[in-house]
């Protein structure tokens, strides 16, 4: 690997049913009753569907585009809050829903979850790295200590209770360039 490439995808946080396509709106039956309750409500309805689906807008213009930029075709998404529940949306749900699924190797979440137990593929052959804060009531724990039980080895979940929103601390006094080297750290051995 020559290095990593590092796009901040812009994604609609608003959405509504009005917004998700055709294809979603014919699936969605398919993933409401397995719908746990991981989340608030307000962070697994549709304007989550809408982000999902400009995510994976973007990964399929990323593969389309790949070879003028130089870029590699592994991916690891991420993000933190709705962005972090984005990834993880794309990694197990988007298939569900008759979405193009991604050649995705990993994801890194930042107070991040996800509501769909029963779409978790353990045996998908796919790294997540998520820094959580045990307390956040914003966006709860639950989901991410369920895809750590169910993902085993292939899950590392480290709680901090000094992660807030918007600062990403995976070590208590951590300098900001030590974690953002981990990160990079965890990227390379998704992507290897």
């Amino acid at each position: 690997m020559s290095g990593i490439a590092i796009a901040s995808v812009q994604y609609r946080l608003a959405g509504t049913a009005d917004d998700l396509s055709q294809t979603v709106l014919d699936n969605i039956g398919r993933i409401k009753p397995a719908q746990a309750k991981l989340l608030r409500p307000g962070l697994c309805q549709e304007r989550s569907l809408v982000a999902l689906e400009d995510g994976v807008r973007f990964l399929q213009w990323a593969g389309d585009n790949q070879t003028t930029f130089g870029w590699g075709d592994k991916r690891v998404v991420g993000g933190a809050s709705a962005g972090a529940i984005t990834a993880f949306n794309i990694a197990y749900l988007a298939r569900h829903l008759g979405l193009p699924e991604h050649n995705i190797q990993g994801i890194f979440s930042a107070t991040g979850s996800f509501n769909y137990p029963d779409f978790v593929a353990p045996d998908r052959d796919l790294l997540s790295l998520a820094v959580h804060n045990p307390t956040e009531t914003r966006v709860p724990i639950d989901g991410v200590q369920m895809l750590a039980g169910k993902l085993g080895s292939r899950f590392e979940l480290l709680r901090s209770d000094r992660h807030s929103h918007g600062h990403c601390e995976l070590a208590p006094g951590e300098r900001p360039a030590k974690t953002f080297g981990r990160i990079s750290s965890f990227i390379k051995r998704a992507t290897e």
